[in-house]
């Protein structure tokens, strides 16, 4: 660690007499907005926040005043480029900082270390904690029941726990939105309104499936569903899965084997065999059918996917990472089940008496109308102006709205009639019975 007496002595040997010390930086606005800006408070939350909270207490510190100067990044690329002064040594430290990380990661060493002016610092295991510190603390509590829960639901080992690639997975959920998230982990975690689940609730008189009226629909049973037009859903959803992942400059073999495999999966068939030989690709396709094919659908992907992937753009010069495009992959696996949710969705919203919810709602319909008026007030008959007919060519939604307001005004009689007589029950009760 840094002493402040050394730290001092750099300062003052490096800019001795100096008043005011420019630094070249590509991201200036970043660095002075945490550094310089006074409404501005670092807190474990931000990225590195320990360099961050050690550089706030050094230039506090200091006697010379710093300022940043914007220097644009990768002017190097462009061998036609007029460089100047600032490019020049900006290319140059660049070039400096890449050589002493391949140094540092090939001997091992150590990357994380104590920093004068940082907080007190947090290490799980072998990792020091530099930001996000209050979701790495409730991981490391809960992370690992998570984790054993998500294998028993999927039905893999859990000795492939550290096989899936839990990073992609967080970064995935990040940048989705809260009613994403919300709907990937009822899907997933099996507490969507599938009929296993409403009839279990007792919202549906029967668990069958909606769209083939099989027994028992479960949320594996929607993405297997053999309804006609359920297959043309998958098999679109898929193209446009493959379709992305070309646009995304996807290794050719791995768009093939996770097309191929998913396809496979669902048909109960053997996948088709890849022609592609590229590094590390056989390796991630043993592992995810160790995971399952299922379990991708989930976003339970292998984390050999992003190395390969990585490999490929780095073989094609392309500046992408495998990192985001595992993350990106995650969000189009989830939009697969999606796509196939939204239409057994509309299957039920749309089709009106070839359901198992149009037909039960349909039956208490024909129920309500022919008691009709009877124990009803003069204000709730209203309700029966609108014909038998009328309802039954109605929208689902709006059926199940007039079925609600006629039980309510049922129920609302119901306490009205006994709250009423109830004195008169009791006088005739006592009259009969006579003086004791």
């Amino acid at each position: 660690m840094l002493l402040p007496q050394r730290i001092d002595g750099a300062f003052r040997t490096c800019f001795h007499g100096a008043s005011r010390v420019s630094i070249p930086s590509p991201q200036a606005r970043q660095y002075y907005h945490r550094c310089f800006s006074s409404d501005y408070i670092p807190g474990p939350h931000d990225a590195s926040f320990d360099l961050i909270t050690a550089t706030w207490t050094i230039i506090a510190s200091c006697p010379i005043q710093w300022q940043f100067q914007h220097i644009k990044g990768h002017q190097d690329d462009d061998p036609t480029r007029e460089l100047d002064h600032w490019a020049i040594l900006n290319i140059a430290m660049d070039l400096r900082a890449k050589a002493a990380w391949e140094k540092f990661h090939q001997q091992g060493c150590p990357t994380q270390a104590r920093i004068y002016g940082e907080p007190w610092p947090l290490v799980i295991g072998p990792q020091k904690v530099c930001q996000d510190l209050r979701q790495q603390v409730i991981d490391h509590i809960h992370g690992t029941t998570a984790r054993q829960w998500w294998a028993r639901r999927n039905h893999f080992p859990e000795s492939h726990l550290s096989g899936i690639d839990w990073d992609a997975c967080g970064c995935a959920l990040k940048s989705s939105t809260r009613g994403q998230c919300h709907w990937v982990v009822k899907h997933n975690s099996r507490f969507c309104a599938v009929g296993h689940n409403m009839a279990r609730r007792h919202q549906w008189p029967q668990s069958n499936c909606p769209r083939c009226n099989s027994d028992n629909e479960t949320n594996t049973h929607v993405l297997l569903c053999p309804e006609m037009t359920a297959t043309t859903t998958w098999l679109t959803a898929i193209q446009r899965l493959e379709q992305w992942m070309l646009s995304q400059k996807t290794e050719p073999g791995i768009c093939s084997v996770i097309c191929n495999n998913l396809l496979a999966w669902r048909s109960h068939t053997e996948p088709a065999r890849t022609t592609s030989y590229f590094c590390g690709l056989a390796g991630a396709l043993q592992a995810q059918t160790t995971i399952g094919w299922k379990a991708l659908l989930a976003g339970l992907i292998a984390i050999e996917w992003s190395g390969v992937q990585d490999a490929y753009y780095q073989w094609v010069g392309n500046r992408h990472s495998g990192r985001r495009w595992a993350a990106a992959l995650i969000k189009k696996l989830w939009d697969v089940s999606w796509d196939v949710w939204e239409h057994r969705n509309g299957f039920i919203h749309t089709t009106s008496t070839n359901t198992i919810a149009s037909q039960a709602i349909t039956r208490a319909l024909r129920q309500e109308h022919a008691l009709g008026i009877h124990s009803l007030p003069h204000q709730d008959q209203h309700l029966f102006r609108i014909t038998l007919e009328t309802l039954l060519q109605s929208k689902f939604e709006v059926q199940q709205a007039w079925l609600s307001n006629v039980k309510a005004a049922r129920a609302r009689s119901q306490r009205r009639d006994h709250a009423t007589y109830r004195r008169e029950r009791q006088f005739l009760r006592n009259w009969l019975q006579g003086p004791s």
